[in-house]
């Protein structure tokens, strides 16, 4: 048996840090260059600093769900 955990990102902090916290769609947030997804990068654009994608998850500046599946 095996278990796989897929993630959904259904979200993106635009600016880290901000109150109110402001959260943008993906596309947008591609589309604005805080994610960079040819170098699997999220950008803050609050001082320029790069984090890969997973760790930028692990901040939650990238907002996830997750769903775990059961391989039998």
């Amino acid at each position: 048996m095996e278990v796989e955990t897929t993630f959904v990102i259904t979200g993106v902090v635009k600016y880290p840090g901000r109150e109110p916290e402001e959260i943008i769609s993906l596309q947008e947030a591609i589309d604005t260059g805080v994610i960079d997804p040819n170098n699997g990068l999220y950008i803050d654009r609050t001082n320029r600093q790069r984090l890969a994608i997973p760790q930028a998850m692990n901040e939650g500046y990238i907002k996830v769900t997750s769903k775990r599946i059961t391989i039998l």
